[in-house]
């Protein structure tokens, strides 16, 4: 009947064997067969790697489900899953596990397992940096040019806050302020700002007439009122026929073509 041995006793007979002592040796010795001592080593020999070290059966069950998973890859790929999927899907998946604070993958890791370029993966993230800090950029100017635009009590243009600015440090263009201040909706109010009609206001003893014409016309208008006004001897004076209409306080519905109007 073979004789059996502790676990003890063969993990030393592999220590012997690793710190050099040869197999025929310590077959001799220990009156082991030498097919035994074989059979030991290929157990309980340790196999150093990058990170531990590796009992032969342990190594063995690691080849294998390597192997395996090298087999499950080769499938996905024949399936074409992996190509089928936009490069911008790609590299943003790439970019959420790159930045994980618990993430022990390398780069070349991570591009490889979904086909990327290790440079488009570089250019992708480092242009997504470059424009994260624009867009900080932008906010903080934004909220300046609100900051004088209110303090000028809502005044000032582009170019005078382009100024304002550029007194605290700040160098903008004022084509670039302008277009913060219509994105923003800032539109500056001006006491001298030219009204879109213009109207004039005429006495009279019963109230006022206002003229609702071009300027052209009024300036006509009122050469010629002068005129009949200056020699005026009756109470009642007729306007040249002109395309306007004249309101009055007097009447309630709008006086047109040769109007009267009385006079004191």
């Amino acid at each position: 009947m073979p004789k059996e041995y502790s676990t003890k006793f063969k993990t030393e007979v592999i220590k012997r064997y690793q710190n050099g002592e040869s197999i025929l040796a310590l077959s001799q010795e220990l009156r082991i067969a030498q097919s035994t001592i074989y059979h030991w080593r290929k157990e309980f020999c340790s196999i150093k790697a990058a990170n531990r070290i590796y009992t032969p059966k342990e190594f063995d069950a690691l080849s294998r489900r390597l192997e395996k998973l090298e087999h499950e890859m080769e499938i996905i790929k024949r399936s074409g899953y992996i190509a089928d999927v936009p490069l911008q899907k790609k590299l943003s998946v790439l970019e959420n596990i790159y930045r994980q604070a618990d993430n022990t993958y390398s780069v070349h890791e991570l591009c490889e397992a979904l086909d990327i370029a290790r440079g488009t993966f570089y250019n992708y993230i480092f242009r997504r940096a470059d424009h994260s800090k624009r867009e900080e950029a932008q906010i903080e100017l934004m909220r300046l040019v609100q900051q004088v635009f209110d303090d000028s009590s809502q005044r000032f243009g582009a170019e005078k806050i382009r100024v304002t600015l550029a007194g605290s440090g700040v160098r903008v263009s004022t084509k670039r302020i302008a277009a913060i201040m219509q994105e923003l909706g800032l539109q500056s109010i001006r006491p001298d700002a030219k009204k879109q009609y213009k109207k004039q206001t005429i006495r009279t003893r019963s109230g006022s007439a206002i003229l609702h014409t071009s300027k052209s016309m009024i300036t006509g208008c009122i050469s010629a009122s002068s005129s009949i006004f200056s020699h005026a001897e009756s109470s009642i004076i007729e306007y040249p026929a002109m395309p306007v209409q004249i309101w009055s306080p007097a009447h309630s519905e709008p006086l047109s073509g040769n109007a009267a109007i009385p006079v004191a």
